[in-house]
């Protein structure tokens, strides 16, 4: 079986205790011109086919992954997370899940003073944006692989929310 949905090959997951996961998935690649060139580059860059799980065990990891913790107060926190609940559920044929989904980005733009009665997000808001105004540097060899990613939305999280709650707590 191979997975041939576009945009989700990767995944990369900080969770409780600062464990980490990253891995990619058996997929069908996208053809030349499908993408625009400079991300058919990263992901030439990136992508390795020896190394990928097959959907099956991708499926598996993801379901243990998604498992909620003894507490039962597990939180999904991303920049734009329902991408990734979407592409995620597409993958596994369900949502075995009942998480807050948390948009990193739009929490940090609250906690700066920003107000909902203004009903739009300034221009370029987004998650380089927020972590720049947290002080974060988002450029990196790694940016958008899916762990460096990850680990920034965790970085970014637990500054916005001065560690009133953290990820990994």
């Amino acid at each position: 079986e191979v997975f041939s949905h576009p945009g989700f090959w990767e995944h990369g997951v900080v969770g409780d205790d600062a464990w980490r996961v990253s891995f990619q998935i058996e997929h069908t690649p996208p053809a030349d011109g499908d993408l625009p060139k400079a991300l058919h580059e990263a992901y030439a860059a990136r992508w390795r086919p020896e190394t990928a799980l097959p959907v099956a065990e991708a499926r598996s990891v993801l379901r243990e992954l998604l498992r909620p913790n003894s507490e039962g107060t597990a939180i999904w926190v991303g920049a734009t997370p329902d991408f990734d609940a979407t592409r995620i559920q597409l993958l596994l044929g369900e949502q075995p899940w009942d998480y807050h989904l948390i948009d990193a980005p739009t929490l940090a733009l609250g906690a700066k003073g920003f107000s909902a009665k203004a009903r739009r997000l300034p221009l370029g808001w987004g998650l380089d944006a927020a972590c720049r105004a947290y002080g974060i540097d988002p450029k990196s060899a790694d940016r958008h692989t899916a762990m460096y990613d990850a680990e920034l939305v965790e970085e970014l999280f637990d500054r916005a929310t001065v560690g009133a709650y953290r990820v990994n707590r």
